[in-house]
């Protein structure tokens, strides 16, 4: 549990402070990206969460 809650905090957590560099084809992503940077940053808070808890149980 502890190392998914990991695995999980790297991955979105990269992908939330990563800067995206968008070219005029990509425009059109871009409210697709916007919304997975905000799931991301959530799905990394929950997971720090569990870490956090599982450290100090």
């Amino acid at each position: 549990m502890t190392v998914t809650a990991w695995i999980l905090l790297i991955m979105f957590g990269l992908f939330a402070l990563s800067d995206l560099n968008l070219t005029e084809d990509e425009t059109k992503h871009i409210k697709f990206f916007i919304i997975m940077k905000f799931v991301s940053v959530f799905i990394a808070a929950i997971a720090a969460g569990v870490i956090w808890g599982g450290l100090f149980q």
